[in-house]
């Protein structure tokens, strides 16, 4: 069939992302250019023809005609003849496009016959801002009236194989076909991948079907060899019998299963040179904890060879990394001496082994989580992470739960970018309900103003992204606008706005923040109530946002989060909010969240409790005596506690508890600081020990706190 779409200026409209970010309208010229585009797809081939006519205004008009494909991050990774996986390919190649994460299939941009893909100045000016493929041609000057027309291909496949055999047909190349079977001990391996090399320049990649079987045509006459592969990124997940996929954007939010999952070898290596169709035989590990509960398994040894145009790196230079929901997760790893590393968390001690598997091995290993940290009526939160529902988030939504679960979060908060993403269906699907809740929110992203995270919200369903605000469309006039227009989404009740990163494309650095003073008011918003002062480990810069607002009488507190974007990123489970919600986890509503926020109850943390004898974000009247006590794991330890009395730094008693006395001569704020010099280790590599609690204020007069540092200037 053939279709023709016609557009008018239409990359000129108010609603572009790209120009309503930068609050720009303006900035794309109009060219008065008018293209028609035709889309024409022929029978028996995965090639769709794409040819736009571009016809001049009545002044010339110099342009770059090309393409930009974006793939979800969840899904695929960016694939390039000759580099493969690996950095983006030369100008010269013949095509740009994607490889299923998991071999779902295979995408590409191909220009037509006699040309190459090169990415071009825009191209890579695109590429910059998010995992996107390009494909444009050299400028052109055209004269009034003239007409260009641009022809490229859009290519969807099974395999890569698939579409390379059909450039091949289009650029009328005589081919000849290559086979065969993927084996290991002595068994067919379907999903393997099998690169195919022309002239020892990587060619293509087939996937194997379920009987190990394998096929691509290449030029004849072309040196030919392959080389399969049974390696995915590591990860595997104890996802429910016959789980697929879900994406952010199903219908409803009913559809808590996607589609039946494709074949996807996972722990069988690479083949060697000598053998390249035989892939080394995997063990089988099973990890099982007696309580039930989900947990995350860390699978460490000699890597071996790693090519990183074959095949992604596991995360955290593990060689496997594994997530229980219910207490067991089975896995296929490489045969050898392996270190295995089971965890929870901040909570819980470690369960460290040694093992050796052989080849073919079938192993349980029962591994003991004891918890080290026990918090009555505070539930540990995550109030920053992103999964498929951000542009740049580089796993699925059920993957985003499954982890935070095993990484012992309580409260996971769906923060992802200009998109209200709705987790709580995928919750119960998934079997995490004893152990996990989700609240809706938004990361609203303007970069101009800052990062902030809006929550609890109300989804609805029935407006695009659930109801976020298109920002970049309607341009407000300040942040104060921008922030007021979210506080009619929290269906009636109080939503609260967050602070993210405040000094690194926050809402501190929009404004021109320093102590004491703003520059950029329009930037600025009064309304803040969450500063976050840990963010996937960094402290510095944001905690002096944070002790600079309190001082000043803003009702803020302050909170850790991950930041997390991809599996492990941000100290995921060890920068946490710790919530003081006066309940356990079955009795944290949005309500009970809303009430603690309110009451300013947080303890920001990397890896440590902090508990006071006076409430955070409590008042005290005339002063008296706080007692602190930092709980934390074996495998994070507490050196000092400081006292910060109106945001400046105070008091410090070594050792992991402390007594103060609260007599100030005027009303002060106070903020606790645990602190640790010794890295944590484990999944937490070099991060130390480190805490900060919302503040205990001092009423002297019992006539209403007053702040003890002037407004800002």
């Amino acid at each position: 069939a053939a279709v023709s779409i016609v557009t008018q200026n239409e990359y000129q409209t108010d609603d572009v992302l790209f120009t309503g970010a930068v609050e720009s309208p303006n900035l794309v010229p109009d060219l008065g250019l008018t293209v028609v585009t035709d889309y024409i797809l022929r029978p028996d081939t995965p090639l769709l023809e794409v040819r736009s006519t571009v016809t001049i205004g009545a002044e010339e008009a110099e342009f770059a005609p090309g393409d930009v494909l974006q793939g979800g991050l969840e899904t695929v990774h960016p694939w390039d003849p000759v580099v493969g996986l690996g950095a983006p390919g030369e100008d010269d190649r013949r095509f740009t496009g994607y490889l299923g994460e998991a071999n779902e299939g295979a995408w590409a941009m191909i220009p037509e016959p006699g040309k190459t893909a090169p990415a071009g100045p825009d191209g890579q000016l695109l590429a910059s801002v998010g995992d996107l493929i390009a494909m444009f041609e050299e400028p052109v000057n055209k004269p009034a009236g003239a007409e260009l027309t641009y022809v490229r291909y859009y290519a969807v496949g099974r395999d890569m194989a698939e579409i390379t055999d059909a450039i091949a047909v289009l650029d009328g190349v005589a081919t000849r076909t290559e086979s065969g079977t993927v084996t290991s001990g002595g068994e067919p391996v379907g999903g393997a991948r099998v690169h195919v090399y022309v002239d020892e320049a990587l060619y293509t990649v087939a996937f194997t079907d379920s009987e190990g079987a394998w096929q691509a045509e290449v030029p004849e006459g072309a040196t030919v060899r392959v080389r399969a592969s049974g390696q995915l990124d590591g990860v595997q997940q104890d996802l429910p019998e016959g789980w697929g996929r879900w994406g952010p954007y199903s219908a409803g939010n009913d559809r808590v299963a996607g589609s039946t999952p494709v074949l996807a070898a996972e722990g069988y290596g690479l083949a060697s040179l000598e053998s390249p169709l035989e892939l080394p035989e995997p063990a089988w590990l099973t990890v099982r904890a007696a309580d039930g509960a989900p947990f995350e398994v860390r699978v460490l040894g000699d890597a071996g060879e790693r090519d990183s145009a074959l095949f992604p790196n596991p995360p955290d230079g593990t060689l496997a990394l594994g997530w229980a929901r219910d207490g067991e997760v089975r896995m296929a790893v490489p045969a050898g001496s392996l270190t295995v590393q089971a965890h929870r968390g901040l909570r819980f001690e470690r369960d460290t082994q040694e093992i050796e598997l052989a080849p073919g091995e079938e192993r349980t290993l029962d591994v003991t989580l004891q918890e080290a940290i026990a918090v009555d009526g505070w539930v540990v939160s995550d109030p920053h992470s992103h999964s498929a529902g951000s542009p740049d988030g580089l796993i699925s939504m059920e993957a985003r739960l499954i982890g935070t679960a095993a990484r012992g979060i309580e409260l996971h908060v769906g923060t992802d970018h200009d998109n209200i993403a709705d987790y709580r269906p995928l919750v119960d699907a998934l079997g995490l309900g004893p152990y996990l809740r989700s609240i809706v929110a938004e990361e609203v992203s303007p970069p101009t103003r800052g990062h902030m995270n809006i929550w609890p919200l109300t989804p609805d369903l029935e407006l695009p992204n659930n109801g976020a605000i298109r920002w970049w469309s309607d341009i407000p006039d300040d942040t104060e606008e921008l922030v007021s227009r979210y506080a009619a989404l929290g269906g009636g009740e109080r939503v609260f706005v967050q602070s993210n990163h405040p000094t690194d494309g926050g809402v501190a650095s929009s404004a021109r923040w320093s102590p004491g003073r703003i520059r950029s008011r329009d930037k600025w918003t009064e309304n803040l109530d969450l500063i976050e002062v840990n963010n996937g480990g960094a402290v510095a810069d944001y905690s002096r946002v944070y002790l600079d607002l309190v001082s000043r009488g803003y009702e803020v507190a302050p909170v850790g989060v991950s930041d997390a974007h991809d599996y492990t990123s941000g100290g995921l489970g060890l920068n946490v909010t710790f919530l003081g919600t006066g309940t356990d986890l079955a009795g944290a509503t949005d309500d009970a969240v809303r009430q603690a926020l309110a009451a300013g109850r947080t303890v920001a943390s990397r890896g440590v409790f902090l508990e006071l004898s006076e409430d955070p974000g409590s008042t005290v009247t005339g002063g008296g005596t706080l007692t602190v006590t930092a709980h934390s794991a074996s495998w994070a330890r507490v050196d000092r506690i400081v006292l910060y009395v109106n945001g400046e730094r105070g008091e410090v008693v070594p050792g992991s508890s402390a007594t103060f006395q609260l007599q100030p001569a005027e009303d002060a704020v106070y903020n606790v600081v645990a602190e640790g010099d010794t890295a944590m280790g484990g999944p937490y590599g070099s991060q130390t020990p480190w805490a900060m609690t919302s503040g205990v204020f001092v009423d002297v007069g019992g006539d209403g706190w007053t702040a003890p540092k002037p407004p800002l200037e």
